[in-house]
Formats: structure tokens, sequence, C-alpha cells
């Protein structure tokens, strides 16, 4: 009876136990351009750092970098934020306050999907916590043509690669992020 009781309890555990090895995913980078240089809150890290956990918690500041050339004061802002955290702007809006945000970049990890009815690609990163459409940079002027990255990666797709780890611009579209790539590399499927 004891055996059959120890055993029930085994094999109970067993699903959780593989559940949580399952639940690991790498985190995603965000890139905040923002208009900080200049500002005097700046210089009080641990009062950013107390902000950073309150308003994002699972996101980890990992530093600034200048922006080349700039003369205004723009600089880039890198996180790592938990593949469990969902992508919000509004709290990016939120953790600079008054300062100005210029764009957000976003490199994250996921499954890629096509469409055809709609004629969209979409990515869904692991850990389901982002959704995004995948577009090409639009055209700037007459002689700037960007790359067409959405074409490439449709191409990859129909070699039979899923997964991918993207790079770009977020953008919104009402209810749906989009990102525009500036780049994308096909991962191997993880492990189920």
């Amino acid at each position: 009876m004891i055996r059959l009781l120890m055993g029930l309890v085994a094999v109970a555990a067993l699903p959780q136990s593989q559940a949580e090895k399952k639940a690991e995913h790498p985190p995603y980078r965000v890139t905040v351009t923002a208009k900080t240089k200049f500002a005097r809150w700046k210089d009080a890290y641990k009062e950013f750092q107390d902000r950073l956990k309150k308003i994002m918690p699972g996101a980890t500041y990992l530093g600034t970098d200048e922006v080349p050339n700039d003369k205004a004061g723009w600089e880039r802002w890198n996180f790592q934020i938990a593949w469990d955290c969902k992508f919000d702007q509004a709290k990016f809006n939120k953790l600079y306050g008054e300062m100005k945000i210029g764009k957000i970049e976003l490199s994250v990890r996921g499954e890629a999907a096509v469409d055809m009815k709609a004629k969209t690609v979409s990515l869904t990163a692991f850990g389901e916590k982002i959704k995004l459409k995948l577009l090409n940079r639009p055209k700037q002027d007459f002689n700037d043509v960007p790359e067409n990255q959405l074409a490439k990666l449709v191409e990859v797709i129909k070699e039979g690669k899923n997964y991918f780890e993207v790079r770009g611009e977020i953008v919104s579209s009402g209810e749906v992020w989009s990102i525009l790539l500036d780049g994308f590399s096909a991962i191997p499927e993880p492990r189920k």
C-alpha cells in the first residue's frame, strides 16, 4: 500500500517537473533610444533601478550606449527582459517620464508563421507573451530602397525552418505590435 501511494506521488510530481523544464526560454532584448544625455535624474542610478523594478519586474538594465554623431542628447538604453514578461511600450514611457523616447528596438526569438489568406508573416515569441506582425522597413525616399527582409524570411520558412531570432524597430498598428525587420537568423527548434 505504501509503495502504491509513493508511486502515485512520484507520477503526480513528474508532469510538474517536466513543465518547469519546458518553461525555460531565452530572454528578449529591448533597446530604447531616448533623449536623456543631459537629464539630471540619470545620475541617481539606485532610484532608476528601483523605478525599473517597480514598473517592469523581470527587466534588467544592461547599460547605455552613445548615439554616434549626436549633439541633441540621444542615448541608447539596453534592457534584457525575461521571456515570461509581456512587452508593453507604455511601461517604457512611464519609466522615462517626461523624457522623449525616439524609437524602441526589439530582438526576440520565436516561431514564425505565414498566413496565406491575409498575406502576413507573424512571429510568436517563446512563452507566447509577444506576438508580432513582421514588416519590411518603408522607403524613406526614392533613393532609399530597403532590403526586402520579409521575402528572405519567407524563403527560409519555405525551406522548412520555423524558428527565428528577429531584430528591428517596434511600431504599433492598433491592437497589433509590428516589427520593422532589420535582420533575422534561423535558430534551432527548442527542445520539448
